[in-house]
């Protein structure tokens, strides 16, 4: 089939018919822009406008895809050969499709990438929770914890913590005008012993005066632990202070 050969034909029977292209539209009910990108060869009729248009124009469904009147001939050849131009014109649809779903696809990854490298992609991160109290391995009390900053996606695909950490056993030394910086790597960390995996978070920036590296963080999964200046360790539950323990335990206690 030949696009050009098809729109030339749409031309000429529409003219011979004495119709404005706005008329041929107004018939099959489309626009004329459709009708004018048809006979400019710059697209082609949908499958199911093909017998409207036919008819509309005198022709038969062969002719029109084969763009050009042709002389009477077998009807099984024509219904043959006018199946195999219905299923390349299926083709050519399913082809402008997929170009169409890459494209859309690219320009949302180059979006996404885009504010990525910026730092916008951000979900708030405000979180009040209970927390258990260590000492010597031992639970103490029960005490609260307030997460308030944002959870901000930055490459090379790690999500990054951006705000404060507040608990009252800490209110003495805690600056509430710093900002508290962990970074969580996009990759599981399965040395820990807890039952499901879990993210490591590492502080980025210098740590405040109170909080004792390293931290253990599973924000999506609600899980924490870590070491204030004492040696109290502050846990969301038994399971994160013992990943704490066996993950930075000997750590800490060898750092001066």
């Amino acid at each position: 089939m030949d696009r050009q050969k098809t729109g030339a034909l749409i031309a000429q029977m529409r003219k011979e018919r004495g119709l404005t292209q706005r008329e041929l539209a107004e018939q099959l009910h489309i626009s004329d822009r459709a009708v004018s990108k048809w006979e400019r060869g710059a697209g082609f009729p949908d499958v199911s406008m093909l017998i409207p248009l036919a008819e509309a124009l005198g022709l038969s469904v062969l002719e029109l895809l084969r763009g050009e009147q042709s002389a009477p001939c077998d009807s099984e050849g024509a219904a043959r050969l006018a199946l195999d131009s219905i299923q390349q014109v299926q083709g050519w649809k399913r082809q402008e499709r997929w170009r169409q779903s890459v494209c859309a696809a690219l320009g949302v990854g180059a979006l996404v990438l885009w504010l990525a490298v910026c730092g916008l992609i951000s979900l708030p991160a405000n979180r009040t929770c209970l927390a258990r109290v260590y000492q010597d391995g031992q639970q103490q009390e029960l005490t609260l914890v307030r997460w308030s900053g944002t959870l901000q996606f930055r490459l090379p695909l790690r999500w990054e913590f951006r705000g404060q950490i507040q608990t009252p056993l800490a209110q003495t030394t805690l600056d509430p005008d710093r900002e508290l910086h962990l970074a969580l790597p996009l990759t599981w960390d399965k040395a820990t012993s807890l039952s499901h995996q879990s993210w490591n978070g590492s502080i980025r920036e210098r740590e405040g005066p109170f909080l004792s590296a390293p931290f253990y963080l599973d924000w999506w999964g609600g899980e924490f632990a870590f070491s204030l200046s004492d040696g109290t360790i502050i846990a969301s539950s038994s399971d994160a202070c013992t990943a704490w323990t066996q993950e930075f335990g000997e750590k800490a206690s060898a750092s001066p």
